[in-house]
């Protein structure tokens, strides 16, 4: 009755596919004020001391 199931493979591809894209995401929000901040001249983020 109780027949042996396979695992399934999506979650196995799935979670590394997801977890790249949103490393990835992430690295380019980091990135992204740095090159704007060149051709602004001037930081428009204030910086928040004691966190």
């Amino acid at each position: 009755m109780n027949a042996e199931r396979r695992p399934t493979a999506w979650p196995w591809i799935l979670v590394p596919i997801f977890a790249l894209v949103v490393f990835l995401g992430l690295r380019s929000c980091k990135e992204a004020p740095a090159t704007n901040h060149a051709s602004a001249g001037a930081s428009h983020t204030a910086t928040v001391v004691g966190l």
